[in-house]
């Protein structure tokens, strides 16, 4: 609609501009000096309106882009972390909700297309070269801000997908592109269905597993998405001291109003690890969650007295009283 009503005030302002110079041209000589800078201020006045409508036509064309480019990179081998990072905030911003059911019948787009146009060459060196294409796209496009490449990186990482879905990788890249687009409810089980994929292919491949844990947390699936963090660490305890992982898992059991489930499960992880600052500072945010205040502060004097790096920051949780 607004482009609408800036395009009809651009012709508007532009014929009127045009008119009242045509008429001071045209009648220069016949008209009296008052009439004629009637005529000189009107076109002015007129066009300059007109620029201000073309300006607005291009910001609001220009503003139509890609979201915002988040701190997680596009290169086809790194950090495949949750975007999330415990923030309530986040939760809660998907449109309508499907039902179990329809989430198990519909899938990602498969892009039957790009299969049927796979030129005569070899199949693992096109997909490779696609691959590597939407990865440079998709970098380009952030940087950037060009929606249109953007969705044509998708497009490209799909394909690559398709053609050699026994590459992890590939649907990797798909997945996780259509999870930065946004939190819509489309985009988000476009990634999982990829993502799954990836599983298939290569069902011991972290990335895919944490990238698959935030589109649960996307679609409000906390549980689904703690599951399957807990699964996770069961396979690869190193990931206990990995802090964007704890309290993604934390942010799950507390969104999903499991909190006395999350505190079991990060005293576990303390049990393993009772050095782990970023375990004890979860615990002690469910343990208040869930009333028991003292044994939330206990939690925090103790990251205090350790005097570790979130010595301060347990410090002014404890000030503020949570």
């Amino acid at each position: 609609m607004k482009f609408l009503i800036t395009g009809f005030l651009l012709i508007l302002f532009g014929l009127s501009a045009l008119i009242f110079a045509v008429l001071l041209v045209a009648r220069w000589k016949k008209n009296s000096l008052p009439i004629k800078l009637f005529f000189i201020i009107s076109s002015l006045l007129s066009g300059f309106l007109c620029l201000i409508s073309l300006s607005l036509l291009v910001y609001f064309t220009v503003s139509s882009a890609v979201p915002a480019k988040s701190g997680t990179s596009t290169s086809d081998d790194s950090d495949y972390l949750p975007t999330f990072t415990g923030d309530s905030r986040t939760a809660g911003k998907t449109p309508e909700r499907k039902s179990e059911a329809a989430r198990t019948i519909e899938k990602p787009a498969e892009t039957k297309h790009v299969a049927a146009k796979i030129p005569a060459e070899d199949p693992a060196k096109l997909a490779k070269k696609r691959f590597e294409q939407a990865v440079e796209m998709s970098k380009t496009a952030l940087e950037t801000n060009d929606r249109d490449l953007y969705l044509k990186s998708i497009s490209y990482a799909e394909s690559a997908a398709v053609i050699e879905p026994s590459n992890a990788r590939y649907s990797i890249l798909a997945g996780k592109l259509y999870s930065q687009i946004g939190n819509d409810y489309d985009s988000q089980l476009a990634a999982e269905g990829y993502l799954l994929k990836a599983l298939e292919a290569d069902p011991g491949n972290i990335q895919a597993s944490l990238l698959l844990s935030d589109c649960y947390f996307r679609q409000e699936r906390f549980a689904s998405a703690a599951e399957l963090l807990e699964k996770i660490l069961q396979s690869n305890p190193a990931l206990a001291n990995n802090p964007p992982v704890i309290k993604s898992l934390s942010m799950c059991y507390l969104l999903d109003s499991q909190a006395e489930k999350g505190c079991a499960s990060l005293q576990r992880i303390l049990k393993n690890s009772p050095d782990n600052e970023t375990a004890r500072i979860s615990l002690a945010t469910l343990k208040f969650k869930m009333g028991k205040k003292d044994e939330a502060e206990a939690e925090l004097r103790k990251v205090i007295s350790a005097g570790g790096l979130n010595k301060n920051y347990a410090a002014s949780l404890l000030e503020k009283g949570m």
